[in-house]
């Protein structure tokens, strides 16, 4: 009798579990098939804006693109405005109106400074006038830089099957020398040149990998972050770059690394953030959708600014 009540008991969970995922697979199967088709004239429409796309640098001259928006399910082609009044300010003082050579792209003869903020406003025909601005960062400083050897380091060529490959494994370490009192954003690129009999500049594309020293996060470039400094105001860094590629070495008489130093604005730094995500968050039923960062008032795009600076690492001449 007893183990009668015990089998009825069990009968009885099974019952509730199966009732349980009969229930939920009843509603996952309304849920997938409760859509409804929304025609692209159902969606609510939105005046075009004005799109301003510009990246400063330091002891640069001042390039801007301007197109304007379009709808997502739109199939036609980016509209550039070549009629728009593009004003210069500097630390709030006018100094020009940018020259227009089409395509939506527009230069002029002001020198970017550090330390000095810059804003832009754009109006153009039938468009809302819109306006951002910058603080351009001082200059990225550093100390201690130094390339360390190891067995496998440099530019190594090896021959496999008639072609030419190249390896490269390059460790180097340093200091940046920070203001603590400004949250500071700090990248570090990796560039790999070719030359030619000429000292000409061959047409070879390379995307070194860079990461810290004894962790597996990097990419082709790399952030540092002034949240860790020691000795008050240095941030350590120590890097190894890497890269591998098939090359042609007909015309190839040198290669040379250079290390590209970045001290970005908050704008910049929030812009490649977002990219950054959109690359890695990919298409998922459940991930959050990555907007873009936009600091254009009454319009869409970015106004970022950056100050750059670079040195001569390492070189591999080739003997022919």
């Amino acid at each position: 009798m007893k183990s009668w009540k015990n089998l009825k008991i069990n009968n009885k969970k099974m019952k509730t579990t199966f009732f349980s995922y009969g229930a939920l697979l009843v509603f996952m199967t309304a849920l997938l098939s409760c859509e409804k088709v929304i025609e692209p004239k159902s969606l609510p429409q939105q005046d075009s804006r004005l799109v301003v796309n510009a990246l400063f640098y330091g002891n640069s001259t001042v390039y801007i693109n301007v197109s304007a928006s379009k709808s997502i399910v739109s199939n036609k082609a980016v509209k550039y405005i070549d009629n728009a009044i593009c004003a210069l300010y500097d630390n709030g003082v006018f100094v020009e109106n940018l020259l227009n050579y089409k395509g939506g792209n527009y230069t002029g003869k002001t020198q970017i400074k550090e330390e000095h903020r810059y804003e832009l406003t754009v109006s153009a025909p039938g468009y809302t006038t819109v306006s951002a601005s910058t603080q351009i960062p001082s200059a990225f400083s550093y100390t201690n830089l130094t390339r360390y050897d190891t067995i496998d380091s440099g530019f190594n060529l090896s021959d496999f099957a008639g072609k030419t490959n190249l390896n490269c494994s390059i460790k180097m370490r340093g200091t940046v020398i920070d203001d603590s009192q400004v949250k500071n954003h700090y990248l570090v690129q990796p560039f790999i040149v070719a030359f030619g009999p000429y000292n000409q500049q061959l047409p070879i594309s390379f995307k070194p990998y860079i990461s810290s020293i004894g962790s597996t996060n990097g990419g082709y470039s790399l952030d540092l972050d002034d949240t860790k400094p020691v000795n008050g105001n240095q941030i350590p860094f120590d890097v190894v770059i890497n890269h591998y590629q098939e090359i042609d070495t007909t015309d190839l008489r040198s290669l040379k690394l250079y290390l590209y130093f970045y001290s970005m604005s908050d704008e910049y730094y929030k812009y490649r953030t977002a990219i950054s995500k959109q690359q890695t968050t990919g298409v998922s039923l459940f991930s959050e959708p990555v907007l873009d960062y936009s600091n254009v008032t009454n319009g869409m795009g970015i106004m970022a600014g950056a100050s750059q600076s670079f040195v001569f690492v390492y070189e591999k001449r080739i003997k022919k």
